[in-house]
């Protein structure tokens, strides 16, 4: 990287930063959510499938929380883009 870099390229790179976080957040998210399934389709027994239930509702929740967040820094960083 060159020895000074603008205020937008250090603005640029904060938000490259965010948007990895909330990817890695995401890709976790996801992976629970998909194992708790199997087990939710597993046939599991008495109140499990209640826990199993609650425990997918709250990351379906977080998912949906970070792909929102991940849209609108998408939308920040075109804006700071095209007014660089």
């Amino acid at each position: 990287p060159p020895a000074t870099r603008s205020g937008a390229d250090i603005f640029l790179g904060l938000l490259e930063a965010l948007v990895d976080r909330s990817a890695d957040v995401l890709e976790r998210a996801s992976a629970e959510v998909d194992a708790q399934s199997r087990i939710a389709f597993g046939r599991p027994r008495g109140g499990a499938l209640a826990a199993l239930l609650r425990q997918l509702g709250l990351l379906q929740g977080l998912t949906s929380k970070v792909r929102g967040s991940l849209s609108s820094l998408d939308r920040l960083i075109g804006f700071a883009a095209l007014n660089e």
